[in-house]
């Protein structure tokens, strides 16, 4: 099952949970780190149906943005 999916009203988003640029709906708990790595910061916890934005994907994590604008990275 995917941990994402895509969020009413935004822009389709190709596939989940690898994601194109755009929102997303979180579907399961998730922690948010400073750097794409288990072993970074964790700066901010996601609980299912919040929305994110996507601005990226490398290597099996995703780069989002919060409401304010600060980088973080989701695994994917």
């Amino acid at each position: 099952a995917s941990r994402w999916t895509t969020a009413p009203s935004a822009a389709p988003i190709g596939r989940q949970p690898s994601a194109d640029v755009g929102f997303i709906e979180v579907l399961e708990p998730a922690t948010v780190r400073e750097r794409p790595s288990f072993t970074a910061r964790a700066v901010a916890y996601l609980r299912r149906g919040d929305r994110i934005e996507v601005v990226a994907e490398r290597g099996g994590w995703l780069e989002i943005r919060s409401k304010r604008g600060r980088p973080g990275y989701v695994a994917a």
